[in-house]
């Protein structure tokens, strides 16, 4: 007789990234009559798979039983999506056999066919892994900066309609790092150098894929104010004597040089 049962080996799938950067879920075999026919509905971003080469994208799918299939989609895709209680179309025979009294042979009588009573039913959910964005800031010299604050912005709003930010400062290594980001378009932006430094350059772009790690490295410059002594015929003078302070600070004194200039660096940000 035919197999009136019909299931599933896996019930809950989950579509996790693989090495060619798409979400994949586990293979399925579906335990049922060969003849027995499944039909359900796949997302337009959706494939099915079969083991024996076809595959299927979006769409009315269509599954025989003893089929061995699994899910994939692009990296990113979040949508669960779920087959509940499919009916198969293959009807359960009920035959009826009946024996006359002084026989010893059974003679059949008759069939019924009757709608079938296994259904399967699966579900299948995304698993995207997070990605980071490494913040490292130094000097010209390569050596690193601690203090430099950091916005991280995504060029699109969430699925809320809420703008996306967080921020960050460097640490005595120079570096910090923005952790569990789902892939998409990213602005970082430098919104406060450290202290006596001035931007090289104040923004970058970055587009993220899943489970990506992006590094980023920031150059500051040291600040600097040239103070130029010279005569009126443009000559430089040396050894003029200057006071520079800062609001109600201790003022402090430096003498031109030789090219008759006095070189202020890495001076604390104010007036």
């Amino acid at each position: 007789m035919p197999w009136k049962e019909a299931s599933l080996s896996g019930n809950n799938l989950t579509g996790r990234l693989n090495d060619r950067g798409e979400l994949e879920t586990e293979t399925v075999t579906l335990e049922a009559f060969g003849r027995n026919q499944f039909y359900f509905d796949l997302p337009e971003q959706v494939t099915i798979h079969l083991t024996t080469g076809e595959q299927q994208t979006g769409g009315r799918c269509m599954l025989y039983g003893g089929q061995s299939f699994y899910f994939t989609a692009p990296a990113g895709y979040e949508e669960p999506f779920q087959a509940l209680d499919i009916k198969g179309t293959y009807q359960e025979p009920v035959m009826y056999l009946a024996t006359p009294r002084y026989e010893t042979r059974q003679s059949l009588l008759g069939v019924e066919w009757e709608e079938t009573s296994g259904t399967i039913s699966f579900d299948v959910t995304w698993e995207n892994p997070k990605g980071e964005i490494e913040i490292e800031k130094t000097d010209e010299e390569g050596s690193p900066l601690q203090g430099a604050r950091f916005v991280l912005e995504k060029r699109e709003t969430d699925a809320e309609g809420a703008d996306f930010q967080m921020s960050l400062t460097t640490d005595g290594t120079g570096k910090g790092c923005f952790t569990g980001l789902e892939p998409g378009e990213y602005v970082v932006k430098e919104e406060k150098p450290p202290a006596g430094y001035r931007r090289k350059e104040e923004r970058r772009e970055v587009t993220l894929k899943a489970g990506e790690k992006e590094k980023l490295v920031f150059v500051n410059m040291e600040n600097e104010i040239v103070l130029k002594k010279q005569s009126e015929k443009g000559e430089p003078l040396e050894g003029a004597v200057f006071q520079v302070w800062k609001g109600e600070e201790e003022k402090k004194t430096y003498t031109s040089d030789e090219k008759g200039e006095i070189r202020l660096v890495r001076l604390e940000p104010g007036t």
